[in-house]
């Protein structure tokens, strides 16, 4: 059933009250509890040893002892975060100076080092070779755009050699000021990952004085005319109210249905959010019936109680759609009366009785920061034969779904485990980690991946 997949990330904060242990003892508690992947992920593996040597190895860094513990599921709807911490200015304001004066003096820099600006343009960094070490770096914010949380100066990432291009990363989230582990990658000696959230291409300025202007983030979709018959419309966020500007931009370009022989969408840098953000898109890319992605319900007490906060909360503010309120009584009955089962769904199928003419074709631009609900969205319109898909392989963060925070027991953290396992059809191969391939490959040295797909189609 559709609806389960829908609500991919839930704002209710889990209080449930819980014994007082550890966080780590909390974390790996959770974790063999509520998440639905844990037995299929553990198969054949010493779960119980692997936590004890980590917990020994760590014993003096929790965080990077949890982060380890949740890193091996490879799971983006497994994951850790910590609160926002106190920013010292004066110690910010040392930072700055210490990176601008180090970049000033340095002639002999490592390859790595040196200004980093992310993709979308709205942070620069500096990145700085740890003393005494090879393989792990810092990087230190030298600007933010206006919509940042963090200082200039704030220590941004620390990144830690795992293999030959892989560097377990501490970081924090520029808008925020949240702090997690991901794995960074350097494709190249100008080009860097930092796990779903951010691109990072090498700026060749040796001074800070010279660096770019910065743009502030936008989350709001976005659509205008390229020309008379190509139509380009943004998706950064699955943020709910997209779906509501998704459907006020095609409803005030009609001409989508009537003219339109070339509809672009980019979803890049789009890590998920709400389902129902596509919704208006579906009937643009229709050409067959299909079925659409589903998924299996993993019942829990822990998020029977969740949906139980929810509901009440929701009624509380005034909310009356009888409908959701029987759904979600449903849903907390279900958790309550299944615990520790999977609670199967029916499929549904997208029909509809008529197929537009236009748009003749679309192309979706995706990449490596697209995940969750943007990935239900792009395996819906993979059925369609007008789509095809330009990029690189998403991150892959789509096997399990819904997740939801629960606070660790010293409040320091916010724990997210999955609700729902997707049903794979049967020939089909699980995604997480790997990702959806695009159907036609852009590399990083294409600057303008939108100018890339209307050029393609000239030529084909």
């Amino acid at each position: 059933m559709r609806i389960i997949l829908l609500i991919v990330s839930i704002a209710a904060f889990s209080t449930i009250a819980h014994a007082q242990q550890s966080d780590f003892d909390f974390v790996v508690e959770k974790i063999k509890l509520d998440y639905p992947g844990f037995i299929e992920k553990t198969h054949g593996f010493e779960f119980d040893s692997f936590v004890t040597k980590t917990a020994k190895t760590y014993k003096t860094d929790s965080f990077k002892a949890m982060a380890i513990i949740i890193d091996f599921f490879k799971d983006r709807h497994l994951d850790l975060f910590r609160n926002k911490e106190f920013q010292d200015s004066a110690e910010c304001y040392s930072n700055l100076n210490m990176i601008r004066g180090y970049f000033g003096t340095r002639k002999d820099k490592e390859v790595y080092e040196g200004f980093w600006i992310t993709e979308t343009n709205n942070c620069i960094i500096g990145l700085q070779r740890i003393q005494g070490s090879k393989d792990c770096y810092r990087g230190y914010v030298i600007k933010c755009a206006a919509n940042s949380s963090v200082l200039p100066g704030t220590l941004l990432c620390e990144l830690e050699q795992r293999s030959t291009d892989q560097y377990f990363t501490r970081a924090m989230g520029v808008r925020s000021g949240l702090s997690y582990y991901v794995t960074s990658k350097f494709r190249s000696d100008s080009i860097m990952t930092m796990g779903p959230y951010y691109k990072w291409r090498k700026l060749r300025a040796t001074s800070a004085q010279v660096l770019p202007t910065l743009t502030p983030l936008s989350d709001s979709a976005k659509g205008k005319w390229l020309n008379d018959t190509t139509f380009l419309l943004s998706i950064p966020t699955s943020i709910p109210m997209n779906e509501n500007i998704v459907t006020k931009i095609l409803r005030s370009n009609q001409e989508l249905i009537t003219k339109c022989s070339h509809l672009i969408i980019d979803v890049r840098n789009n890590t998920g959010g709400s389902a129902r953000v596509y919704d208006p898109l579906y009937p643009l890319f229709y050409t067959k019936p299909f079925a659409s992605v589903a998924g299996s319900l993993y019942a829990t007490k822990d998020e029977g109680y969740n949906k139980q906060q929810s509901l009440e909360k929701y009624v509380e503010d005034g909310g009356k759609d009888t409908a959701h309120i029987n759904w979600m009584k449903k849903l907390i009955a279900l958790n309550n009366d299944s615990t520790g089962k999977f609670i199967q769904f029916p499929t549904d199928t997208f029909k509809q009785d008529y197929v537009y003419e236009y748009p003749k074709k679309i192309s979706i631009i995706v990449n490596f920061g697209c995940q969750s609900a943007c990935e239900i969205f792009l395996l819906d319109a993979k059925h369609s034969s007008r789509v095809r898909l330009f990029g690189e392989h998403t991150m892959g963060a789509i096997d399990y779904l819904n997740f939801y925070p629960q606070n660790t027991p010293s409040g320091k953290y916010k724990l997210y485990i999955a609700t729902t396992r997707r049903n794979i059809p049967p020939g089909e191969s699980r995604l997480d980690g790997k990702g959806i391939e695009p159907d036609v490959q852009i590399s990083d040295s294409e600057t303008d991946w939108v100018d890339f797909v209307k050029r393609y189609y000239e030529k084909h």
